[in-house]
C-alpha cells in the first residue's frame, strides 16, 4: 500500500448508547490500496449472483443475511487482498464523561482505531468512508479535523486524511466491512467466533478499549 490512495471504509455495530444486552461497541475499518478495491467490488457482485437466486436482499447486510449466505460471503472474501483495523469498547467501562460527549467518543474511537494505519502509511492522500448511519453521533467535517490535527500533532506534516459519508446500498465496500464488523461483534457479544475466524488473519490492529477491562477477562 504504498502508492496511489489509501481507501477506509468503516462500519460500526451496536451503539453508544448503554443496553445490557450489547456490552460492546465495535468499530471496523477495512483498508484497501486502489489495486484491492476493484477485486473487493468483482467479489461483491460474484456473491449477489449466487445469492440472488434464492434471495431478495438488495445489499450484504449482515443482519439480513442467513448463516449460508454469510458463509458463501466469508470464503469468497478470503480470496482478496485486504487488512482490518478494529476497536471493541466495553460501554460500562467508558468514563462517563466521555460517553456523554457522543461526538468525542466517537471521533476518538475512530482514531484510535486507525492511528497505527495513518501513522505508518506511506500514502499520502488517504480516503475514509463512513456508513450514513453514523451521521447521528459525528460530522464529517470535524471528523477529518480531527484525524488530520492527531498526525499533526505526533509530527506528521505530509499526509491528508478526507473523511466522506456514504449509504451502504451504493458503496459495495462498505457492505463488506459491515459483513466485518458484523463477525467481531458476534465474537465479543455472544462468544461465537465462527466468522470473526475467517477474518482473523487479515487483521493488522486491534485495539481493546479499555484495555484493563479486557486484561480483567
Amino acid at each position: 500500500m504504498e502508492q496511489g490512495k489509501l481507501y477506509i471504509y468503516i462500519d460500526e455495530s451496536s451503539t453508544l448508547g448503554l443496553k445490557k444486552k450489547e456490552p460492546y461497541f465495535v468499530i471496523c475499518a477495512l483498508v484497501l490500496s486502489e489495486s484491492e478495491k476493484k477485486p473487493i467490488k468483482n467479489s461483491v457482485r460474484e456473491i449477489f449472483s449466487k445469492i440472488l437466486r434464492q434471495s431478495t436482499i438488495d445489499e450484504l447486510h449482515a443482519s439480513a443475511m442467513t448463516f449460508e449466505e454469510k458463509q458463501l460471503s466469508h470464503n469468497k472474501f478470503l480470496k482478496n487482498k485486504f487488512s482490518i483495523c478494529y476497536l471493541v469498547a466495553h460501554k460500562q467501562s467508558i468514563h462517563e464523561n466521555l460517553l456523554k460527549k457522543k461526538n468525542v467518543c466517537f471521533n476518538y474511537f475512530v482514531f484510535l482505531t486507525l492511528k497505527n494505519v495513518l501513522e505508518k502509511t506511506h500514502v499520502k492522500d488517504i480516503r475514509i468512508t463512513i456508513d450514513t448511519r453514523s451521521v447521528k453521533v459525528t460530522s464529517e467535517k470535524s471528523l477529518e479535523e480531527y484525524l488530520n490535527t492527531q498526525l499533526v500533532h505526533g509530527g506528521i506534516y505530509h499526509k491528508n486524511v478526507y473523511v466522506s459519508y456514504g449509504d451502504s446500498r451504493n458503496y459495495k465496500h462498505l457492505q463488506v466491512a459491515d459483513l466485518f464488523s458484523n463477525a467481531i461483534y458476534a465474537k465479543y457479544n455472544f462468544g461465537k467466533g465462527h466468522f470473526y475466524a475467517y477474518i482473523s488473519g487479515k487483521v493488522t490492529h486491534r485495539e481493546l478499549f479499555p484495555q484493563w477491562h479486557f486484561d480483567k477477562k
